[in-house]
């Protein structure tokens, strides 16, 4: 906005101060004076202090002079006041100063104190071991494929089975105001907000309104917010020694995901998807607009997933990264089961 801004003050300033040649055929319209046989050019007349606005025209003499005269065109005339507009518009913009908290790479800000580490921060602290993700063979998805439930609607057809804990992770209810300035609730207060009771099953139908939303908003659904996840990354580097080496998959049919060369792997439940390979920085980033729903790391330790369309996602790990998202403050966590019901908990 701010350069936009610059470029509407230039533009207006150009246009009232310059003094721009034109072609004849701009003058056709003009009565010549008396002894003129032909308009030799014209000139853009810009002068604030002389009303109206218009063209110089100057006409050939007979005798062999050139003779200037005005010629009150509305062409040039809306062409100047267009100027004046832009000129102001300009200025109005970069009146508007961006908030002191603004992040301007993600395009939106969250108040510090819901927020005490902003991804920004977060952001700074990673090092180059976050490089873009790489595509995969279908290696790495095998041991999806081997491990994951395959009857059932139940977590575990997401998460593998035989982890030490496990913990359901919400993505925020956020809304939007007019200045596009991002506000964040948590499923708890929107709960309470409405006299129901808080449990780790619960859907978000059982809060939303009959349109889906609410008056607090409501949270993204069909990938992982990008507050979270970028926290998320930052747990596990900190929890685990398998934050080098991970993979991350994404469903080939959103409409936001472009057709990517090579073939998709088919990950349960029947989900055809893209694999890709990087740090876990990384694939906390997004990946062709949305963040990957599946996470894991080559030794397998630890798994993320979410399925499409949730507003949750769901990780299988030790005790003590699951304790670590439980305990922290920025994150909306609760501890499940693997055999929790997957259709409760979307």
């Amino acid at each position: 906005m701010t350069v936009l801004g610059t470029l509407g003050v230039l533009f207006g300033l150009a246009v009232l101060t310059g003094e721009s040649h034109e072609g004849f055929p701009v003058c056709s319209g003009a009565v010549p004076p008396a002894g003129a046989q032909s308009v030799d050019t014209a000139y853009h007349s810009y002068r604030i202090g002389a009303f109206p606005l218009g063209l110089d025209c100057l006409w050939n003499m007979s005798d062999g002079s050139v003779q200037t005269q005005f010629y009150d065109s509305w062409a040039p005339t809306v062409e100047v006041y267009g100027g004046i507009l832009m000129g102001l518009a300009g200025a109005a913009v970069l009146a508007r100063r961006r908030p002191a908290n603004r992040s301007p790479e993600l395009e939106f800000e969250v108040p510090r104190a819901e927020l005490p580490q902003s991804p920004l921060l977060m952001r700074a602290q990673m090092t180059d071991r976050s490089a873009v993700l790489q595509r995969t063979d279908g290696v790495a998805a095998e041991w999806l494929r081997q491990s994951l439930a395959s009857e059932g609607r139940r977590v575990e057809n997401l998460v593998p089975a035989g982890f030490d804990s496990y913990v359901r992770i919400l993505n925020p209810v956020e809304s939007w105001d007019a200045r596009y300035i991002r506000s964040v609730t948590s499923w708890r207060d929107v709960a309470a907000a409405k006299g129901i009771g808080m449990r780790p099953s619960i859907d978000w139908d059982d809060l939303a309104d009959d349109d889906g939303s609410t008056v607090f908003g409501e949270p993204a659904s069909g990938t992982l917010d990008a507050d979270v996840a970028l926290h998320l990354a930052q747990l596990v580097r900190r929890n685990t020694q398998s934050g080098d080496e991970c993979f991350s998959a994404i469903w080939t049919g959103y409409a936001d995901t472009p057709t990517l060369a090579g073939v998709p792997e088919i990950i349960p439940p029947s989900r055809s998807m893209y694999v890709f390979t990087g740090a876990v920085e990384a694939i906390a980033r997004p990946l062709h607009e949305r963040i990957p729903l599946r996470w894991w790391p080559a030794d397998h330790s630890w798994c993320l997933a979410g399925d499409l369309y949730g507003r949750s996602v769901y990780l299988g790990a030790s005790r003590s990264l699951v304790r670590a998202i439980l305990d922290d403050p920025q994150l909306e966590a609760y501890a499940i089961s693997p055999l929790d019901d997957l259709e409760s908990l979307e």
